[in-house]
């Protein structure tokens, strides 16, 4: 297992709890979390700068599309790491309070992303 994935599972894993006691509504991310988010949307940012770059030297269609997919790929990594926290602290707060609001706001959020 790579750093990066040490980095993510110790991440995923920890829900600070005096956080969510705080406030329930909202989750606080770790400085950690933090960190491994800013380092993904970094990454992303570098891919969007990357095909701008494709771009301007009139590189092929074909390598545009790939870098394209590649970007769209750390995206929905992005995105996925976001709702893995929310879940796992929004949510679960949520229901641990008997909150179906939160739950609701979970079924609405994921249709959003599925599309």
């Amino acid at each position: 297992m790579g750093n990066t994935d040490k980095l993510a599972d110790k991440a995923r894993s920890q829900v600070a709890a005096t956080d969510v006691e705080k406030n329930p509504a909202h989750f606080h991310r770790t400085d950690e979390q933090k960190k491994f988010l800013k380092n993904r949307l970094k990454r992303l940012e570098g891919q969007i700068r990357g095909l701008e770059k494709m771009i301007d030297n009139d590189a092929s269609c074909n390598e545009v599309l790939q870098q394209s997919v590649s970007a769209g790929s750390a995206l929905d990594g992005f995105q996925q790491e976001v709702l893995s926290y929310h879940v796992k602290g929004c949510i679960t707060s949520g229901v641990y309070d008997d909150n179906a609001d939160e739950i609701d706001e979970l079924l609405k959020l994921i249709r959003k992303l599925m599309k």
